[in-house]
């Protein structure tokens, strides 16, 4: 998939009111076991260097392609039959009605409290895509402190496969979806 290095996302969903926002906010927080008042809780990036080189033949890391898009927690929550709730790097918060994240164990069941980390991106042929790239939380149990690796394969699981699965036989939804 290719992507614009030009063109940053402009703004999706609506925006939630300062209220509520503070409240969602303190919720992520304590799900991430964030201390800080201020600040965007995601994962912060590191750049490489060739100082890193070393550390890299005693480690194994993950490496991805720098993208220039807009980063976003994604939190999906079972309000109102469904919400996902999209915060970006500023600590303001958008919503997504009616995008329902299925469970794998229930497709008829929604997942509550479940975080991704991501950044959202205009692709080429100028769709917004929002690129997925850690699973923090899954339904509420805070998974930060588990191997990289264990999360990748439960987003694949827990998300991702029931989500496409989700998609696969409901159109509506596939074709209403603010993101690709």
């Amino acid at each position: 998939m290719a992507y614009s290095l030009n063109q940053r996302p402009d703004k999706i969903g609506v925006r939630l009111d300062d209220k509520y926002a503070n409240s969602l906010s303190l919720r992520i927080k304590e799900l991430l076991r964030y201390k800080h008042e201020e600040g965007f809780p995601g994962s912060q990036p590191v750049h490489f260097e060739s100082g890193h080189v070393e550390l890299l033949e005693k480690e194994n890391y993950y490496v991805r392609d720098k993208s220039d898009g807009k980063r976003y927690i994604m939190f999906f929550t079972t309000v109102d039959g469904g919400t996902a709730f999209m915060m970006d790097e500023s600590c303001q918060f958008r919503t997504l009605a009616g995008f329902k994240l299925p469970l794998r164990s229930n497709p008829n069941q929604m997942h509550n409290e479940t975080m991704v980390d991501g950044e959202v991106i205009i692709d080429t042929d100028n769709n917004k895509r929002y690129l997925i790239f850690d699973l923090m939380v899954l339904n509420g149990i805070t998974l930060i402190e588990r191997p990289y690796n264990k999360r990748l394969g439960m987003l694949k699981a827990d998300v991702l496969e029931p989500l496409n699965a989700e998609l696969e036989k409901n159109m509506g939804m596939k074709t209403n979806l603010p993101l690709k």
